[in-house]
């Protein structure tokens, strides 16, 4: 026993280490599997919960499944986890489940409702659950729904899980998410600056946020600024790391740093186009789609990124764009039809109006 204990906890102290980043998944998959193959359930929980934070970002089918373990092992959480965390859980499988067009809003509403009754059932504050519905209902496509959960977010009372860091950044993000730059980047400041920051993400997500609002708004050195902090805080595409990844590729696109934009989509093409979600993917092929475009007006030719979308190495910019469009407005379909409306094709119309707004506007 004493040896299988050593063994388990050098497999987590590893994960921790390494901050539990997704190539840390493996580890703590043996880790939860060695713990079962000596019936310590607790400790397979254990690691099984930050199998689920560790490989999300990148194979979120993964997570699902193991989040489904946890649940149904939840009679001894208690002893193997922090009050309320299989509660937070929940979280992280609902933003999968609505990342992939072919889970229905029933199956969500059912997962985010589950969700709900077991903070409820813990005397949990509805806080994070308001969270949580804020950026369900912005993914579905439901703005005036997700703009009641924001404004009784803003009027609940914060609780032990309130971090007012992600608490700022949330604030930030929806501001620019509803197009308000103005109030966005004000708000953003203490985060731009790097006054604050904590361990959930900021403000890697501020400054990637911030990037084309900054352009669009004319403000090119900060958005410079911007791009510069997110290429240094990304690293690994962990959470959030392939939208941010995009926010990247956008940026060089836009800016018409077509070879520099193809080295960054090498880069990341393994995990951005061939992982995550549908969802996740769709953001990145926006980005790419800004780049075919600029190749397109510059006569260039996309040689090097070519086979990612399965395309030969002499096809000419055209052909390129075209393909990402295609894939663009089939996932856009996808997810409006499950969503009952025309959200994802709004946002395929917009980036193409914030292409054509500061690429028009781009200092000489």
């Amino acid at each position: 026993m004493e040896e299988y204990l050593s063994e388990f906890h050098r497999l987590l102290d590893y994960a921790e280490a390494e901050s539990y980043l997704p190539h840390t998944g493996p580890d703590l998959e043996k880790a939860a599997k060695l713990a079962l193959d000596h019936n310590d359930v607790a400790n397979a929980l254990m690691a099984r919960y930050l199998y689920v934070f560790a490989v999300a970002p990148i194979e979120p089918e993964k997570a699902l499944v193991a989040f489904s373990w946890c649940v149904a092992h939840r009679d001894v959480a208690d002893e193997a986890l922090p009050f309320g965390s299989l509660a937070q859980l929940y979280g992280i499988a609902i933003g999968i489940l609505r990342s992939y067009p072919n889970y229905t809003l029933d199956q969500i509403e059912a997962t985010f409702a589950q969700m709900e009754a077991l903070y409820q059932e813990l005397g949990l504050s509805k806080r994070d659950v308001l969270h949580q519905r804020i950026y369900l209902d912005l993914s579905l496509g439901r703005r005036e729904d997700a703009e009641v959960a924001y404004k009784a977010w803003l009027d609940s009372e914060k609780d032990a899980f309130s971090c007012p860091v992600c608490d700022l950044g949330t604030r930030v993000i929806y501001r620019l998410h509803r197009e308000d730059f103005s109030g966005g980047l004000a708000l953003a400041r203490p985060l731009l600056e790097g006054e604050i920051h904590c361990e959930h993400g900021q403000p890697l997500l501020t400054f990637a946020a911030s990037i084309l609002p900054l352009l669009r708004e004319g403000r090119f050195e900060e958005a410079q600024v911007s791009f510069n902090a997110t290429r240094q805080m990304l690293g690994e595409l962990s959470y959030a790391g392939i939208w941010a990844a995009g926010r990247l590729l956008s940026y060089l696109s836009l800016l018409g740093h077509t070879g520099e934009a193809a080295k960054l989509l090498n880069e990341h093409a393994s995990v951005a186009l061939k992982r995550g979600t549908p969802a996740d993917r769709f953001g990145y092929l926006l980005a790419c789609r800004m780049l075919a475009t600029r190749l397109e007006e510059s006569h260039l030719q996309p040689a090097d990124i070519a086979p990612y979308f399965e395309l030969d190495d002499d096809a000419g910019a055209d052909q390129l764009l075209a393909k990402i469009q295609v894939e663009i407005d089939e996932l856009a379909a996808a997810f409006d039809e499950r969503n009952g409306n025309g959200e994802y094709t709004r946002i395929v119309d917009l980036f193409e109006t914030v292409y054509q707004q500061i690429t028009l506007n781009l200092p000489i």
